[in-house]
């Protein structure tokens, strides 16, 4: 996956064609034998804004559908196409292609933002993203899987385990609902646009929250024994904020049946603004034995 800031930025400069057809690189590199479905999620909300050509009108809700597994190395199309345009809402339809073949279906909602009535949660009480100990290192104190494909995988990504997936004595809490936090940013400073920090919070909306679902049967952030992949995936944004400053991803998850399972989470900036809301469905089959 990308090793800079500048690499993951690549996955997100798109080159209009016609009609509504936008052209949609792959990274330079992946470990990954499929497509990371946040580099989808990212790359149909900026080429919905992008359609909609008005920056007043800003994005307030995504929902997707995983429609088949894409190939990691190759690059893609993002094909938009005009739901609606109201006087205060704009929706458009995305899907991103390889080929012939549709690998994700959104629709994405755009809002002139209003005055109303506010309220919101408030952001959980954790120790601050210095005093936690790096994503990496708590999984090889915790997790099965060690560190280094992480630490390969994802060198841009400043990455701390802010807890509540496991006690004391690091053994995960198989309790339900499950919960785990992180704080997350990228290393180096992005651009001010903030098309391209949106795009960010949603390629970042879908680390490890299946994992989530993995902690009640014993297994921390990241396992080889259970395959799984994103069925859909719904995105809701309260407010714009900066991947390149700390972001704080409280995830659980209430259930889990039938070879599928739930998640949430809210991501918070550091300042304890809600920035946003996501629920994911995915599949978690056991290998047989």
């Amino acid at each position: 996956m990308p090793a800079s800031a500048e690499e993951l930025l690549h996955l997100l400069d798109l080159t209009p064609l016609s009609d509504g057809r936008f052209t949609a690189p792959g990274p330079a590199r992946s470990a990954l034998p499929k497509a990371f479905g946040g580099q989808y999620l990212a790359q149909s909300l900026l080429a919905s804004e992008l359609h909609v050509g008005d920056s007043s009108r800003i994005p307030h809700a995504l929902q997707g559908t995983f429609l088949s597994a894409g190939d990691a190395a190759a690059g893609g199309e993002v094909d938009v196409s005009k739901l609606r345009d109201g006087r205060s809402f704009s929706m458009r339809r995305a899907q991103v292609r390889q080929g012939a073949r549709v690998t994700f279906d959104a629709t994405v909602s755009l809002h002139i933002p209003e005055t109303g009535y506010t309220h919101a949660v408030e952001r959980p009480d954790l120790p601050a993203p210095d005093e936690c100990l790096p994503l990496p290192d708590a999984m090889d104190r915790i997790g099965a899987l060690g560190s280094q494909m992480w630490r390969d995988e994802w060198p841009m990504l400043d990455m701390r385990y802010a807890g509540g997936a496991t006690d004391e004595d690091d053994t995960i809490r198989s309790t339900v609902p499950s919960s785990q936090r992180f704080w997350l940013r990228m290393r180096d400073p992005l651009p001010d646009d903030p098309r391209l920090h949106r795009a960010m919070v949603a390629y970042f909306s879908d680390f490890w929250l299946l994992s989530s679902t993995l902690l009640p049967h014993g297994f921390f952030v990241s396992t080889v024994e259970v395959p799984r992949s994103s069925l859909n995936h719904a995105l809701w944004f309260h407010a714009t904020a900066r991947a390149d400053e700390w972001l704080l991803f409280d995830q659980t998850s209430a259930w889990a049946g039938s070879g599928r399972a739930h998640g949430t989470q809210r991501i918070f900036s550091e300042d304890g603004t809600l920035v946003a809301t996501v629920a994911q469905e995915g599949l978690i089959r056991p290998v047989a034995k």
